[in-house]
């Protein structure tokens, strides 16, 4: 049977703990599910983390990281949301579904999920018609 769901929530590992994650997800596909909430890693060690995946997934291997959910909320990240953002725009990235809560975050916090999550949104049908109506003219 293959482990799909890894939930290491409210034990206090830090970044050692971190990069053990980090060295088992660069590897293994089976894992879906990643809950990481109130572990007490830093922003260097959670950067480190979404690095790992953004070079899996620019390596296209074909045994890419199959993570769908990721759950860090409660470890302080603040506004720290560059990696992960480039990680949920990666092309190959599967992740539908974070959990960011309580890491602190404030407007302009706010604004980077709100920029990513344009980028991310896909076109409905409405914004496809309205986007050929616009090319027409």
């Amino acid at each position: 049977p293959a482990l799909t769901t890894i939930d290491v929530s409210k034990n206090q590992f830090g970044d050692s703990g971190l990069a053990w994650i980090t060295d088992f997800v660069r590897t293994d596909r089976q894992i879906n599910v990643l809950k990481m909430n109130q572990c007490g890693f830093s922003t260097v060690g959670f950067d480190t983390f979404c690095e790992a995946l953004i070079t899996r997934y620019d390596e296209e291997v074909d045994e890419l990281p199959e993570i769908k959910r990721l759950e860090v909320g409660k470890n302080g990240l603040g506004n720290n949301l560059t990696m992960m953002t480039s990680l949920l725009e990666n092309r190959n990235c599967i992740i539908d579904y974070v959990n960011y809560e309580g890491n602190d975050m404030d407007d302009v916090g706010a604004g980077i999920w709100a920029a990513c999550l344009k980028k991310l949104r896909k076109p409905s049908e409405e914004d496809k018609s309205t986007a050929k109506q616009n090319n027409k003219g």
